[in-house]
């Protein structure tokens, strides 16, 4: 048997295909039985569900929270290990209610009946095709058929190519990997502000403001609360929401939902997270994350305004 080729925590499988395996969290461990996850990190994460919808169903707002499948699942065909446990799978099965799985979603099926259209080779990311599948999802679980059916309709969308690219696996092995970055650009419609946070901080918010009026975007006002993978999908999202802000960080903030007014909630947490799932209860201020690290954060009056206006529930000006 071949061994497989692995560097500096990544692993190449079948198809070129490559694997993060290793760093801060481990996900290798996991997936072969080594290690479980903490019974504190599976009550935590039911704990935080259990009063998010609370929260969200008092006031009348849709929810789902969405986790986001770890690639090695995803294309465990070209996988060069050996699978015992999927994270996400494990969660979901020690529920301590079924009512709330109706508002967490897994989409590994989905996901895996095409992994090499959903996948890049060389990232831990997926396509847009992948993330349009996980809005998909969404907006299933939130039977929002009408929105639904648009982004079914993404497959025919002009797709721009970025050669040479090695996304976040492909630098690590000696020569780096490499192929194409797809890119769907938005819309002319639609406008997108940042606060430009460097790196995956958390604090890091990108608003996104549909001014399509014919047809109107299905969607109204959507907070997601997510992590590299939320990111990705505000931008599909954007496609049929009037209004997406994202905001980088692992809790639900529920004060800003209360200013925001928003008509729809997702949080979204990848995979390889749930072994370390936080409570909500013990969340920072937003507002002030980007300050927790030794790094210069500026922000434009411009986009000062615009996260104002969303964050207290006021129209965007276009």
């Amino acid at each position: 048997m071949t061994v497989p080729t692995v560097a500096h925590d990544a692993v190449r499988g079948l198809e070129e295909f490559l694997f993060l395996i290793g760093g801060s969290h481990t996900p290798l461990l996991y997936a072969s039985g080594e290690k479980s996850i903490p019974p504190d990190a599976i009550r935590l994460f039911w704990r935080n569900q259990t009063r998010r919808r609370g929260f969200l169903h008092r006031r009348n707002i849709p929810y789902v929270h969405l986790i986001a499948p770890d690639k090695h699942n995803v294309c465990s065909e070209v996988f060069p290990y050996d699978i015992i446990c999927r994270p996400g799978s494990h969660v979901l099965a020690c529920s301590p209610d079924p009512n709330l799985n109706a508002t967490v979603i897994y989409p590994l099926d989905q996901l895996a009946a095409d992994f090499r259209k959903h996948c890049y080779r060389v990232d831990t990311h997926f396509t847009p095709f992948g993330t349009a599948m996980l809005c998909q999802s969404v907006v299933k679980a939130l039977q929002h058929h009408q929105a639904l059916i648009r982004l079914q309709q993404l497959a025919d969308l002009p797709i721009r190519s970025q050669a040479g690219w090695s996304g976040d696996l492909g630098w690590r092995f000696d020569p780096p990997h490499s192929e194409e970055k797809q890119n769907v650009p938005l819309g002319p419609h639609i406008e997108r502000i940042s606060n430009h946070l460097a790196g995956g901080n958390n604090g890091m918010m990108d608003l996104y403001t549909n001014h399509t009026v014919d047809p109107a975007p299905p969607l109204g006002r959507v907070m997601l609360f997510g992590d590299s993978y939320g990111r990705d999908m505000a931008s599909v999202l954007a496609t049929v929401a009037r209004e997406v802000l994202f905001l980088r960080t692992p809790y639900l903030h529920l004060d800003l939902v209360d200013t925001a007014r928003p008509d729809i909630v997702i949080t979204q947490g990848a995979e390889r997270y749930l072994p370390s799932t936080l409570c909500d209860s013990k969340k920072p201020m937003f507002l002030l994350m980007p300050f927790f690290k030794a790094t210069e954060y500026s922000l434009s009056p411009e986009a000062a305004r615009a996260f104002s206006a969303f964050l207290t529930g006021q129209p965007l000006v276009a």
